[in-house]
């Protein structure tokens, strides 16, 4: 299926542009800029969150059930950073738009 363009802010020269995301190993968009060449990722869309969410859920309560504190494994520590860095990069992208409305 292809993916819709998206209107991104380059996070290097701040110049406004729309781009075809690709996706990185964890369902990150991925997007260029035209103007200064930098590659920047964009949030996770929201099925992959949900997906992370709940492996994370899960991880939880089959350590609740185990009655000890267990290591997430491989699947739980993907779902956890993809969850920490989706929020960062939500910030960064809120703010990012923030400042240029702001213009």
């Amino acid at each position: 299926m292809a993916r819709k363009p998206i209107k991104a802010i380059c996070e290097s020269c701040s110049q406004p542009f729309d781009a075809k995301p690709k996706k990185d190993w964890l369902g990150f968009h991925k997007v260029k800029c035209p103007h200064c060449s930098h590659r920047g990722l964009y949030p996770l869309i929201g099925g992959y969150r949900t997906i992370y969410g709940v492996l994370l859920g899960l991880v939880i309560l089959w350590s609740i059930q185990e009655g000890t504190i267990l290591m997430p494994g491989l699947i739980g520590m993907c779902a956890i950073l993809g969850l920490v860095r989706d929020k960062r990069i939500r910030k960064e992208v809120a703010a990012r738009h923030r400042a240029d409305a702001a213009e």
